[in-house]
């Protein structure tokens, strides 16, 4: 069958048409297929509570309003008292030599009575006495006895810190305390010295004077001038067994109480202080006034620095 020239034509307009659609489908059929575009995951936001400003869920309560706080009036603090002060004690002058004379006395009594040598207070225009319990105080003379040196003085008005009983005598060889006012210690502390009672040497046919009823005699080497009118006190019974008259010279004290012996003093014993202060002032029981067990640092404090300003 032959081609007409039409149909002829119309298959190279379409072979034509074919390859440029050959020709713009062909990149499509060569190309490496494309992958779909990458889906970012986003992770979903969360929110937490702020450290400062919490989240609140829920609507504040209504929170009533507080009372007002009823604060009690605050208390000043308790004023500090001072601490209570003690009356100044004052320093007396020593009695100046041919002026006057300073010794030791002790108190036997509440009222004041206070015993003491005669020749430390018996002549004397003023009297007066001081310790460290006792503020510088005058006195008065209530009496004497001078052939027994022994004076009897009383402080009126005077708060007694301490008393020291008179004993009878005690055994020769007991220990005995002294405290006394010397011109070598201080004017208001009392120095301490410790002794020894002995009995002298002589026989028994002795003028009763000097017996040990009347005299007592003791050996301690720091008595010296200002012990005179200070007490005898028994270390064991912490009585008074005699007072401070003086001291005996070396020479007598080795006739009298051995080759040994040194710092001999002597004075009137318990007995003849007693018969004194009953004459004087017959109320008062010397022996059983002051209580039996008291410390001898309690006797010191009854002891007294006697001063006589003539």
């Amino acid at each position: 069958m032959g081609l007409r020239p039409s149909d002829i034509l119309g298959l190279t307009i379409g072979f034509t048409l074919g390859g440029l659609g050959l020709l713009w489908f062909a990149p499509w059929l060569t190309a490496e297929p494309r992958s779909a575009p990458p889906i970012a995951l986003v992770a979903p936001t969360v929110q937490r509570p702020s450290a400062v400003a919490p989240v609140q869920t829920r609507p504040p309560l209504a929170i009533a309003p507080k009372s007002p706080t009823v604060q009690a009036p605050v208390q000043a603090p308790a004023p500090i008292l001072p601490a209570p002060i003690l009356p100044a004690i004052v320093y007396p002058t020593r009695p100046q030599e041919g002026m006057g004379f300073s010794g030791t006395g002790f108190f036997i009594a509440a009222d004041g009575l206070i015993l003491t040598a005669d020749h430390v207070a018996g002549d004397c225009k003023q009297r007066r006495i001081v310790s460290p319990h006792v503020a510088l105080t005058s006195v008065d003379l209530v009496a004497t006895d001078q052939k027994h040196d022994i004076a009897l003085l009383r402080a009126p008005r005077l708060r007694v810190p301490a008393i020291l009983p008179v004993a009878r005598p005690s055994r020769g060889d007991a220990g005995v305390r002294l405290f006394g006012y010397p011109t070598s210690g201080d004017m208001l502390v009392p120095t301490e010295a410790q002794g020894e009672l002995r009995r002298p040497s002589m026989p028994a046919s002795t003028d009763p004077a000097i017996g040990p009823k009347e005299l007592v005699w003791f050996e301690a080497k720091a008595v010296g001038k200002g012990f005179s009118g200070g007490p005898v006190i028994d270390q064991e019974r912490r009585r008074v067994v005699g007072m401070v008259k003086g001291t005996y010279d070396a020479s007598v004290s080795r006739r009298l109480f051995g080759p040994a012996s040194e710092g001999i003093a002597m004075g009137p014993g318990a007995d003849r202080l007693t018969a004194f202060v009953q004459r004087e002032v017959p109320w008062l029981d010397v022996e059983n006034n002051a209580p039996s067990d008291q410390s001898l640092t309690t006797a010191a404090k009854a002891v007294v620095h006697v001063l006589c300003y003539r």
